[in-house]
């Protein structure tokens, strides 16, 4: 089981529709690929989602979340974002200590195309932003670090060592008047390389595409070319492409995509692109189930029931009614996949 927690909150930047679109491109991205997920959304206006895996709360401000806005002589919208970003530090902790489980952060405008369970063995894991752009990106008013080694923090899992070492970190920075240039990944970035001193292996830090996951390229790099800097755009949609099931770039033939990141502005903009509904919506729209082999009788892509029975949305999973789908006998299933996954089980893919 992996837990997830997200803001889905108006502060003037994004429109209502617009944040409900990436909201349900990207459960339906979890629930494709994460077999065993909950996702907690923190949100300040009526939201209402149907799913035994989610779970909708009020959106609050923390009472120890630092006031960046006071800091930063920005938009409101950006100051808002910018207290929002430190929240979710502030909120992991109470998630950790009401669940005793170290919760996942994870962005709206972020898409999953695999199968995450390999989480479970890291207490820790960050995205960097990768690729070979040559530019020293400024962390804080007296601190940069190249543009490859900076943490995203549109994804992230903390443990709770990580959090105390965090929050003291912050107070300390902001305690000294000393700004960071961005939000949380900035205070992920700081730590890594100017308190830890890049010593991120003898201090247990799990960084995909870093020191761990050589193979993987989960950041907005997976957008442009190595030399280059860029979120998501039309050219670097059609350099995507699905070889062996894995998501790849023709700009970074030698990585997999676990972990897609957008930003909100640019996702909008390439939306309605054929490409885009090809590899994020008409893909999780597939109609994807598990039924019992003793129960069907098999010709190529159809299926015929032997006896009344069900499809299972889940394997192994919630075994509710609210999990299967009743077939009477005789029914017949044509399907564009069957997929043997185990003795007693088929996966299906239906027409």
């Amino acid at each position: 089981m992996l837990y997830f927690f997200s803001f889905c909150c108006l502060i003037g930047k994004q429109t209502k529709e617009e944040l409900l679109f990436t909201l349900h491109l990207l459960i339906h991205s979890l629930k494709k690929y994460v077999k065993e997920f909950q996702f907690i959304i923190y949100t300040n206006f009526d939201l209402k989602i149907n799913d035994s895996n989610i779970i909708i709360r009020k959106y609050y401000t923390h009472s120890n979340n630092i006031d960046l806005a006071k800091k930063n002589k920005q938009s409101e919208w950006a100051n808002k974002w910018k207290n929002l970003s430190m929240n979710k530090i502030f909120i992991y902790h109470d998630l950790f200590l009401e669940f005793k489980k170290d919760f996942i952060w994870i962005d709206l405008d972020t898409y999953i195309f695999h199968d995450l369970s390999f989480m479970n063995q890291y207490d820790n894991y960050f995205i960097q932003q990768g690729g070979n752009y040559d530019y020293m990106e400024p962390i804080s008013s007296e601190f940069q670090i190249k543009w490859p080694l900076s943490i995203q923090g549109n994804f992230f899992k903390l443990n709770i060592t990580l959090f105390n070492n965090l929050i003291k970190l912050l107070h300390s920075l902001n305690n000294q008047n000393i700004n960071l240039y961005y939000d949380s990944q900035s205070l992920f970035t700081y730590y890594f390389y100017k308190v830890l001193n890049n010593k991120l292996v003898e201090n247990n830090i799990y960084i995909s595409g870093n020191t761990i996951q050589k193979n993987i390229l989960n950041s907005v790099s997976i957008w442009c070319p190595e030399t280059k800097q860029s979120f998501a755009t039309k050219e670097g949609l059609n350099n995507l492409y699905i070889e062996n099931n894995n998501l790849k770039s023709k700009y970074h033939p030698n990585k997999e995509i676990q972990i897609v990141s957008f930003t909100f502005h640019s996702l909008i903009k390439i939306k309605n692109e054929k490409k885009f509904k090809d590899l994020f919506i008409e893909n999780i729209s597939v109609q994807k189930f598990y039924i019992h082999k003793n129960r069907f009788r098999k010709n190529n892509l159809y299926l015929r029931c032997l006896q009344d029975t069900y499809l299972i949305k889940q394997l192994n999973h919630d075994q509710s009614s609210q999990n299967k789908i009743p077939l009477k006998k005789g029914e017949l299933l044509s399907c564009k996949e069957i997929i043997e996954v185990s003795p007693i089980y088929y996966k299906i893919i239906l027409k």
